[in-house]
C-alpha cells in the first residue's frame, strides 16, 4: 500500500530512512494513527527505517500504547535526527 501510494520511495537506493515530521501537528485522529501504523509496518517489511521528529508528549504516549514506538525512533527536533544520522554514517564508514 505505502509503496503503491508513494512509488517514488522505492527508487531511493542510497537511503532507507523515512522521516515523519510532526513538528506542527496538533491533532491526529484514529484514522491517521491507523494509516501511520500501516505505512510504518509496510516500510519495515521493505527494510526501511522510520523516524519521527517533533512528536508531542501526548502523541509519544499514544505511539507507545499502539506499539508505534517499537518501529519509529523519536527525536525532539530535526537537528537531533540529522546529527544522529551523520554520526551513524561516520561510524559505519569507519568500519
Amino acid at each position: 500500500m505505502f509503496f503503491q501510494t508513494y512509488p517514488w520511495l522505492a527508487s531511493f537506493h542510497e537511503s532507507k530512512d523515512i522521516l515523519f515530521d510532526f513538528t506542527n501537528t496538533r491533532y491526529i485522529n484514529s484514522a491517521g494513527i491507523a494509516l501511520l501504523i500501516r505505512y510504518v509496518r509496510e516500510a519495515r517489511q521493505k527494510e526501511y527505517f522510520c523516524y519521527a521528529v517533533g512528536v508531542s508528549s501526548h502523541y509519544q504516549k499514544i505511539f507507545r500504547i499502539v506499539g508505534l514506538s517499537s518501529y519509529i525512533e523519536n527525536f525532539p527536533d530535526a537537528f537531533s535526527f540529522f546529527e544522529r544520522m551523520r554520526l551513524r554514517r561516520s561510524y559505519s564508514n569507519e568500519r
